[in-house]
């Protein structure tokens, strides 16, 4: 199954540059004894077939090996493991291909279920297991990556095993014979421990990188002869805001620098992208990502070079929090999202690997995402269409400069934390001078298109979108006037016929399904308005007043306001169309006042404000006068008195 997916992830927070690039999903894993599910791997590419794993699927659903067309056509299952004594299971990397055998790695199966090295035909036949771990002292135990292959001779790494049971580096001939342990971990401040992916071989060395060991146990960079000599420590990376931390994927090389991600570290401790010199020297931090709709969060595969620009996924960011596709120039600057993975059965999530690239494609696969949500197989080709450049709005995106958006297919329109409009598959968007900008509106918990000006190009079925959602008691209404509104609620809460086709609410998040457009708004959300009265006088009241407004309609009564000041929290009084509390101030002063009103059914909601206090002294005429006339009074008491 191929579908072509084009999604703008739209933000009014900054300039962007769109997620723009055109995914095609070239094959969506099912699962079961005819498919695999979970790839964790990358591809490799052999005239004009991609080759993988699977970390599950298969007859025993202990993963499998399968080849795949590049234009999606010809998937086929080159082996499913079984585990045991007599198979693998479980692998956990990538294959490499070399006079038309495949070759990998398990994690689990073998003699001693601690893994294996295997070797496959590429049309299925001829499968044998080369190597079976037994962990211990004497061997690796639980490997991962890829290996690498030198005059005739495979390298690799395992996650444990060798005198610590902090991994190893291992050798062994291509028949599987002459292995041998090259190095042994041993964790604490002066080894690496718990290597994760792949070694890269240059001029005799072979370097790579382990999760965690170092003097910070942050894990580290290493470099080591291929006969096991000359082990050194590269980098021991500290964390924090001025290193990366946790690597898990493979480093590139390219013109005396090794490039490589890392899991957490940097600003954020979302994960950085870093280079260094071959020798330690140099390192620098390249990017540090931060997650949000603008950027990726935490890498779990490798970078590729291509052109002078690095490419890459990350597990989570993007528009979708669902990973993401990205490029940077190998300086830094130049920081692109390319795609923003949303998941469900339109598109990939999660990518667990890395990239290949192949006549200006990007291909690769993502852990999760796909009809049945068991990972994908995917191309993107960076740049096409070239839609960038969009000016923000103060609700939604402005499109009136952008003159390329013809026959935009699968358009998404969002505004982040607020909500967005996703329309039907077969549904483009052509671009004919209308004003987007000022007839297409998305605030909180309300969306609206102007369907008298853009009629014919919008007033499409599409998928409604509302964050921030009290999911107890939504009430969706529809409005065909400034005026008039329609629940679209039955009782049963599903939706009534013709207004929309569905509706769903988890974790805050409400969809609706709708088949024509006008104006949409969740009952539930709500606006706040603070003040605080004139005169703002020492030693009088002072009365501060809330308005908590309900979007489709009117003041909320019943709903527990509470103010707060510097020297605590009170219960505001609910009055016929407001909130309030009366505070009066011994001396001058600026008071800062924060408000939050709540109800069952409704958004909590927050407000803050400042109020000034002014002291008025009274003039010493005044007090004169005052005096006097006390006087005055006092003696006509006096003299009433004698009277009696």
């Amino acid at each position: 199954m191929k579908k072509i997916i084009l999604i703008l992830a739209l933000s009014f927070l900054l300039v962007l540059s769109l997620v723009s690039a055109e995914i095609t999903i070239l094959h969506e894993f099912t699962g079961g004894v005819d498919n695999g599910m979970y790839p964790y791997g990358s591809l490799i590419l052999d005239s004009g077939n991609l080759y993988s794993l699977t970390r599950h699927g298969g007859d025993s659903n202990y993963g499998t090996v399968f080849s795949i067309g590049t234009n999606g056509s010809g998937f086929s299952l080159l082996h499913e493991f079984a585990s045991g004594v007599n198979d693998g299971g479980y692998p956990p990397g990538s294959l490499i291909l070399d006079s038309g055998n495949l070759y990998g790695l398990t994690g689990w199966g073998g003699d001693y279920d601690n893994g294996t090295v295997f070797s496959i035909g590429t049309d299925g036949s001829d499968f044998s297991l080369l190597h079976e771990f037994a962990g211990g002292n004497t061997d690796g135990k639980e490997p991962r990556g890829r290996l690498i292959l030198d005059s005739g001779k495979f390298y690799g790494i395992t996650y444990a095993g060798g005198n610590s049971n902090n991994g190893t580096v291992f050798s062994m001939l291509t028949n599987g014979s002459d292995f041998s342990l090259l190095r042994e971990f041993a964790g604490s401040n002066t080894d690496g421990s718990k290597p994760l992916n792949s070694l890269i071989l240059d001029s005799g060395k072979l370097y790579g990188m382990t999760y965690a060991g170092g003097d910070y146990d942050y894990g580290t960079v290493f470099s080591m002869g291929t006969d096991g000599s000359g082990f050194s420590l590269l980098r021991e990376f500290a964390g924090g805001v001025n290193d990366g931390k946790s690597p898990r994927g493979t480093l590139i090389l390219d013109s005396g620098k090794l490039y490589g991600m890392t899991y957490a570290g940097g600003d954020s401790n979302y994960g950085t992208i870093f280079s260094m010199g071959t020798d330690g020297s140099g390192f620098s931090l390249l990017h540090e990502f931060v997650g949000g709709v603008n950027d990726g969060r935490s890498s779990y595969g490798s970078l590729i070079l291509d052109s002078g620009k690095l490419y890459g996924m990350t597990y989570f960011g993007g528009y979708y929090d669902n990973g993401t596709v990205f490029s940077i120039g190998t300086d830094g600057s130049g920081f692109s999202l390319l795609h923003s993975f949303e998941g469900g059965v339109n598109d990939g999530k999660s990518p667990y690997s890395s990239l290949i690239m192949d006549l200006g494609k990007l291909y690769g696969m993502t852990l999760q995402g796909g009809d049945s949500n068991y990972g994908t197989i995917f191309y993107i080709q960076p740049g096409l269409p070239a839609y960038s450049n969009f000016k923000p709005h103060p609700e939604t995106t402005n499109f009136s400069e952008e003159t390329n958006l013809t026959d935009v297919k699968n358009l998404t329109l969002g505004v982040t934390d607020k909500g967005k409009i996703k329309f039907a598959d077969d549904y483009g968007v052509n671009a004919s001078g209308e004003d987007y900008d000022t007839n297409i509106v998305i605030e909180n918990a309300s969306i609206s298109v102007n369907t008298s000006v853009l009629d014919s190009t919008f007033n499409s079925s599409a998928s409604l979108t509302f964050y921030n959602i009290d999911c107890g008691s939504p009430l969706v209404y529809y409005s065909d006037t400034s005026t008039t509104r329609y629940n679209i609620l039955a009782e049963d809460n599903q939706c009534l016929a013709p207004r929309c086709t569905n509706i769903q609410c988890v974790d805050s998040i409400l969809t609706v399904d709708v088949l024509h457009f006008s104006g949409y708004a969740i009952s539930g959300s709500v606006n706040l308005t603070i003040d605080a009265d004139d005169p703002k006088l020492i030693l009088e009241d002072v009365k501060f007043t809330a308005i908590y407004m309900n979007l489709t309609g009117g003041f909320i009564t019943g709903a527990t306001c509470n103010i707060s000041f510097a020297d605590g929290s009170y219960i505001m009084d609910e009055q016929a169309d407001h909130y309030n509390y009366t505070k009066a101030f011994a001396a001058a002063q600026t008071v800062d006042y924060n408000v939050t009103c709540s109800k069952t059914g409704y958004n909590t909601v927050f407000a803050n404000d400042t109020a000034i206090i002014n002291d008025i002294s009274i003039p010493e005429f005044s007090l004169l006068t005052l005096g006097i006339g006390l006087i005055a009074v006092l003696m006509g008491l006096v003299i009433i008195r004698r009277r009696r």
